[in-house]
């Protein structure tokens, strides 16, 4: 690997300094680089290994993990999402970080440096996985989402944002669909300015005209893709945020949908559509959930825009609802299905906890904390078992974290709890004083039911002076 690359920001060397000075005292180490002697302070390896232990309050439905490395490159692993294909076997995508710079040249500016990104596509076949380069995008901060599904013959379908850079924006500015079919895989646009007219709410029509019409116009849309399959065919979600400068780029943003075969708008000019997640539910119910952080009184609703939105398809028509009022929720939501029901769980950033509320029947239940030791619940990933069971992957910060929006690694660790018929029963999947452990999660269960978790972890290297990142597989017993 090469060595002092610009990976690390001067907080997260800070962080992982501190981190490495509390292990060398424990130690008895006079500094940090003289530990042993020689060689690196940190050496971790990850091939196989077993871990977990039960948390406070029950078992977790089995305490015992298993550990195998995805990508071992120094800096990957970032918004992954792990499926379980239709032959049982798992399958996950993620992001890779490249070392190579592209350069964006916009009107009347100087050019500006790209970041490199590959998108990698990894199956599992035997037990074992091989992956692949799916694409490269260019970036200018880091990735806003990638999505995996599979259509009706097994074939993976990618979501991501890709393309060229817009009039205004440097980096990749379309919403795009990679499909693998034979021995390579082909690239769609499906969106590359937002200029969508159909709307799915009548009386958004009116609203979209009263701003100018700025729903329909822009170059900058795909962000945050939800992919899914609806009756065989292909269902896309995914951000517009217009043309992508201005102080009110964000806060005016779009939702919309790739849907039967053509774009349709679903939420309009209200700031919405981060961390979408899709859910597919009986008779072909289609569920979305997107987060809008931005306060502002709704001219269209009559309620506050910032929180947790859900918008549904049921029986033929569409509703939409805000689920949680919230204003800040981490990285992720964690959104499914099973049956009728419906899951959400998130990260309460303001109270430190993992909540979770679950809708069956149409209605939403009263909102559960599920764990409020520390600052707990970040990146939440939610899946249901066969039987039904919600359960949840997630980070949990210590007494350390609760200070402030730091997560130290010897504080962190990584955690899987499932909700049983007397409460939610966790285990500790993963905490090493050395790492941090699920900035990134995704959960699944493969086709033995046992849980699997993709998740991003990273230490910091005292010599090289840079945070390495890789992407881990942790697989647990069945519950």
């Amino acid at each position: 690997m090469s060595g002092r690359l610009p990976h690390a920001s001067r907080i997260e060397r800070t962080m992982y300094l501190r981190t490495l000075i509390v292990i060398a005292s424990v130690l008895g180490c006079a500094a940090v680089v003289a530990c042993g002697g020689s060689g690196r302070p940190v050496s971790i390896a990850n091939t196989g290994g077993v871990g977990g232990s039960p948390d406070p309050g029950g078992d977790g439905g089995g305490s015992t993990w298993t550990f195998a490395t995805l990508d071992d490159d120094e800096n990957t692993g970032y918004q992954p999402e792990l499926r379980r294909r239709p032959d049982g076997a798992l399958a996950a995508v993620w992001y890779r970080k490249t070392e190579r710079f592209g350069s964006c040249q916009l009107p009347l500016k100087e050019p500006k440096p790209t970041d490199i990104w590959e998108i990698v596509y990894a199956e599992e076949v035997n037990g074992v996985f091989t992956s692949e380069v799916v694409t490269e995008v260019d970036l200018v901060s880091t990735p806003t989402g990638v999505s995996l599904a599979f259509d009706d013959g097994g074939a993976p379908l990618v979501a991501y944002t890709g393309g060229p850079h817009s009039e205004f924006r440097c980096g990749a500015t379309n919403a795009m669909i990679s499909r693998r079919s034979g021995g390579g895989w082909s690239h769609e646009i499906i969106d590359e300015d937002g200029a969508v007219p159909e709307m799915i709410f009548p009386e958004d029509v009116a609203y979209c005209a009263d701003y100018q019409d700025a729903c329909n116009q822009g170059g900058v849309v795909g962000h945050w893709p939800a992919l899914g399959f609806v009756d065989g065919a292909p269902i896309l979600a995914y951000r517009d945020i217009h043309f992508g400068f201005g102080v009110d780029a964000e806060e005016k943003s779009d939702v919309q949908l790739y849907w039967q075969g053509r774009l349709v708008t679903a939420e309009v000019t209200a700031g919405g559509g981060e961390f979408s997640r899709l859910a597919v539910g009986d008779g072909g119910a289609l569920h979305l959930a997107h987060f809008n952080r931005h306060h502002a009184e709704s001219e269209v609703t009559g309620v506050f825009t910032d929180g947790i939105w859900v918008i549904h398809y049921e029986d033929g028509e569409w509703s939409r609802e805000k689920v949680v009022s919230i204003g800040s929720i981490g990285e992720r939501i964690g959104f499914a299905s099973f049956a009728d029901e419906l899951g959400l769980a998130l990260f309460d950033a303001k109270k430190g906890q993992l909540v979770y509320v679950a809708r069956e029947s149409g209605s939403w239940s009263k909102t559960q904390v599920v764990d409020a030791r520390g600052r707990t619940g970040l990146s939440p990933s939610l899946a249901y078992d066969e039987l039904g069971r919600a359960a949840i992957a997630y980070q949990r910060c210590g007494p350390a974290g609760q200070q402030g929006a730091d997560c130290l690694a010897v504080d962190d660790s990584l955690h899987f709890t499932i909700q049983t018929a007397t409460g939610w029963k966790s285990t500790t999947v993963r905490s090493d004083a050395r790492m941090q452990e699920g900035l990134y999660t995704s959960l699944a269960f493969d086709g033995d039911e046992r849980p699997a978790i993709a998740f991003q972890e990273s230490f910091y290297d005292s010599i090289d002076q840079v945070v390495r990142r890789r992407l881990v597989l942790a697989r647990g017993e069945r519950p």
